[in-house]
C-alpha cells in the first residue's frame, strides 16, 4: 500500500491527465464540406429478380437437406429447430420425402401480388384515377365515388374501397404525386440537385430574403389595438451562417427596406445607431459582400439599386426562376426562427390556419413594434450561440475560426470617413420640406441649425436613417447637412416604422385622430354656447317687444329714497379687522366736486370720450 501511494505522489499530473474528459478536437471548428475526388462512374450491373418460385426451390432444397441428415443419424428435434418447423409438420415432410413426393409449396387462392379484381373494374378504376384524380384535393374517397359510377354504367360489380386503395398504392408514389402536385412541388421533391456549392471566405457570398412574421403586434400607446404582422428582410453570411444584418417593417418589403437591411449588415454595429446591442463583441459581423444572391422579387431586381450597390463593390446575383431550393440557406434559417421561436410569443399566428386555431392570437398580442425589434436582436444573438446542424459548431465559432484562417477581407469593412456616405446613399429620402424660420418639421418633430439660415423659405430633400430619427441629412447645392432634432413630443419613438405606423394608424381609426386647432373639447362648452344662444334670443324677443309697445310720456324721475325711512336693523354691518391694510387702489384723488363737471374744450383733440364736455364754437364766441 505504501508503495503505491508514493507512486501516486511521485505521478501526481499523470493522474490528473488520465482522470481528464478527453476532449472532441473538433469542437468549435466547422466541419466544411469538400469535394470527394472520387472520379464519377457509370457501371452498371444488372441485378438478378428472384421469383416466388425460385425462393420455394431454395427453401425445399434447404429442408431436403436436413431430412437426409436425419436419416443419417441427425436428432429429429435437431432437425425441427434448424428448419423452424412444429413436430406434426415436420414428420409430414419427412414422411412425404422419404415416399419419394414433391415437398415445394403450392400456394392456393390468388398468388401473391395478384388480384381478383376483373378487367372492367381495373378500367373503371384506371378511368378514374386519369380524370378525377388530380390537384392537391385528390383522395381514395374521390376515386371510389367515380370508380362505382363507371362500374354501374358498364354492369361491373361495384368496387370496394380496399380494392380502390390497393389500385392507387401500386401506382409508384412518383407518378401519384406528378398528378397532385404543382410543378414547384414536384422540383422541390423529384428535383435531382447532386452538386453542393462551396463557398471559400466570409463575405464571399450572403443571401438575402424577406417574410411575413407569424406575430400580431400591438400599437405603442393603444396597447389594445392590432396594428398587424410585421416583414422581416434577413441576410446571412453563406458561408459562417451568421445573420449579418436584418429589418423589420410593417410595410410591404421595398427598396428602402431592403437597403435598410444592407446597411445594417455592412456597418459595424458597435456604432451608436444601433441601441438595441447591450456588448461590444455582441454583434461583431459586418462588412462589404462580394455577392448578394436573392430571388427574382421587383425589389431585388431595380437596375438604379443594382448599380448603387456596384459602385461598392457587391454584385447581384440571382436564382433560377420556379426552383426555390438553390434559396434554401435562407428559406431554412427563416422557418426555423418561426418554428422555433416566434411561434412561442403571445400573439404569435402560428403557420398556418390549422396551426392558429389554438393560439388565440388577437387576445394575447401585447408586443409592439419597438420592443418586438429588440426581442429579435436578442434571439439573432442567441441563434450565433446554438450547435449548427451543418457546421457542428456554432455561427459565432464558425465566424471566429474562418477568420482566424485569414478567409475575412478586411478591406471589404466601411471605414469612419466613408460610413456617412455609405449610409446617405442608402437611406430613403422624403421629397420637398420648407425650410422654416425655426427649421424643418419632419417626422412629428423640429429639426434646426444655423446653416439652415440661408435656405428660409425654400423647399429641400431630407435623407433620414430609419431605426434613428436623432438627427436627418438635408440634400444642399453644395452638399448634405447633418441636423439634429431640437424639439421632440413626449412618447414619440425614434424608430421611423414605429413613428409611420402609429400615424398611419391613427389616419385610419377614428378614435386616434388628432382633433383640429380650436375644436371644443370640454364638457361645460356645449352648455355655455347653448346659453349664448338663448341670451341673444331673450334680448331680440325684448327688444321686438318694446319696439312693438305703445309710447307713454315719459315720467319725471323718481325721488331719492329718504334717510329716514331705511330701518337701521336692516343695514349689514362688517367690522374692520384691524390686521388687514386698506389701500387707495386709484392714483387719482378724486373731489366729490369734480366727478362728471362739464368743462370747456377749446382743442378738439383734447376731448376725452368719459367725461362729458361742452363744446363752444369759436365763431359765436
Amino acid at each position: 500500500m505504501d508503495n503505491k501511494h508514493s507512486e501516486e505522489e511521485a505521478h501526481p499530473l499523470e493522474n490528473t491527465m488520465a482522470l481528464a474528459p478527453a476532449r472532441n478536437p473538433y469542437d468549435g471548428v466547422p466541419r466544411d464540406w469538400k469535394e470527394s475526388g472520387v472520379p464519377p462512374s457509370d457501371e452498371v450491373i444488372p441485378s438478378q429478380v428472384r421469383t416466388i418460385d425460385q425462393r420455394e426451390e431454395q427453401l425445399a432444397d434447404e429442408r431436403r437437406s436436413v431430412f437426409e441428415q436425419v436419416d443419417q443419424g441427425l436428432r429429429a428435434s435437431r432437425g425441427m429447430e434448424l428448419l423452424g418447423l412444429k413436430k406434426s409438420h415436420f414428420y409430414k415432410l419427412l414422411d412425404d420425402h422419404r415416399n419419394g413426393k414433391n415437398i415445394v409449396r403450392n400456394h392456393k387462392g390468388t398468388p401473391k401480388g395478384g388480384s381478383r379484381t376483373t378487367s372492367g373494374q381495373v378500367a373503371a378504376l384506371g378511368k378514374a384515377y386519369d380524370k378525377h384524380y388530380v390537384g392537391p384535393k385528390a383522395s381514395i374517397s374521390e376515386l371510389l365515388t367515380w370508380a362505382r359510377r363507371y362500374c354501374e354504367r358498364s354492369g361491373e360489380k361495384a368496387v370496394s374501397r380496399h380494392t380502390a386503395r390497393r389500385y392507387l398504392y401500386a401506382i409508384p408514389e412518383k407518378d401519384r404525386d406528378r398528378k397532385t402536385l404543382t410543378n414547384e412541388q414536384f422540383n422541390q421533391k423529384y428535383g435531382f440537385k447532386p452538386k453542393k456549392l462551396i463557398i471559400d471566405g466570409l463575405l464571399r457570398r450572403v443571401s438575402m430574403d424577406h417574410t411575413r412574421v407569424d406575430i400580431l403586434l400591438v400599437d405603442e400607446f393603444n396597447r389594445d389595438l392590432i396594428i398587424g404582422r410585421p416583414w422581416i428582410t434577413m441576410i446571412i453570411c453563406d458561408r459562417s451562417r451568421v445573420i449579418l444584418g436584418f429589418y423589420l417593417s410593417m410595410e410591404t418589403p421595398s427598396l428602402n427596406t431592403v437597403a435598410a437591411a444592407l446597411a445594417f449588415a455592412v456597418m459595424n454595429k458597435d456604432s451608436s445607431l444601433f441601441g438595441f446591442v447591450t456588448y461590444p463583441e455582441e454583434y461583431p459581423f459586418f462588412g462589404i459582400p462580394s455577392v448578394i444572391y436573392t430571388d427574382n422579387a421587383a425589389e431585388f431586381t431595380s437596375d438604379a439599386f443594382i448599380q448603387q450597390c456596384q459602385e461598392w463593390g457587391m454584385e447581384w446575383d440571382h436564382r433560377p426562376i420556379g426552383k426555390k431550393w438553390y434559396g434554401g440557406i435562407i428559406e431554412r434559417v427563416i422557418g426555423s426562427f418561426m418554428t422555433t421561436s416566434v411561434h412561442f410569443l403571445p400573439g404569435s399566428t402560428g403557420s398556418n390556419v390549422v396551426e392558429r386555431q389554438g393560439f388565440e392570437s388577437e387576445l394575447n398580442a401585447k408586443l409592439d413594434f419597438e420592443q418586438f425589434a429588440e426581442w429579435m436582436l436578442k434571439e439573432i444573438t442567441v441563434y450565433h450561440g446554438k450547435i449548427h446542424a451543418s457546421l457542428r459548431c456554432t455561427p459565432r465559432q464558425a465566424f471566429t475560426h474562418y477568420k482566424s484562417q485569414g478567409k475575412y477581407d478586411s478591406s471589404r469593412v466601411i471605414s469612419k470617413e466613408d460610413e456617412t456616405r455609405f449610409l446617405i446613399d442608402f437611406c430613403p429620402t422624403s421629397f420637398g420640406h420648407k425650410v422654416h424660420s425655426y427649421g424643418i418639421n419632419f417626422a412629428g418633430r423640429r429639426y434646426a441649425s444655423d446653416a439652415l439660415e440661408e435656405y428660409v423659405g425654400q423647399n429641400i430633400d431630407v435623407k433620414y436613417l430609419q431605426y434613428d430619427l436623432s438627427y436627418i441629412w438635408v440634400k444642399v447645392p453644395h452638399g448634405f447637412l447633418k441636423i439634429s432634432c431640437s424639439y421632440t413630443r413626449d412618447g414619440l419613438a425614434m424608430h421611423w416604422e414605429s413613428y409611420s405606423n402609429h400615424k398611419q394608424l391613427s389616419k385610419r381609426m377614428p378614435g386616434l385622430i388628432n382633433k383640429a386647432s380650436g375644436t371644443i373639447d370640454d364638457e361645460f362648452a356645449p352648455s355655455a354656447m347653448d346659453r349664448q344662444e338663448e341670451i341673444l334670443q331673450e334680448a331680440a324677443a325684448m327688444k321686438t317687444a318694446f319696439m312693438n309697445a305703445p309710447k307713454q310720456p315719459a315720467l319725471p324721475p323718481p325721488l331719492p329714497p329718504s334717510a329716514e325711512g331705511v330701518a337701521l336693523d336692516e343695514v349689514e354691518v362688517h367690522p374692520i379687522d384691524d390686521s388687514k391694510f386698506y389701500v387707495q387702489t386709484d392714483d387719482v384723488i378724486w373731489e366729490e366736486d369734480e366727478i362728471l363737471r362739464p368743462r370747456i374744450i377749446l382743442d378738439t383733440d383734447e376731448i376725452d370720450l368719459l367725461v362729458p364736455v361742452l363744446i363752444v364754437d369759436p365763431k359765436e364766441g
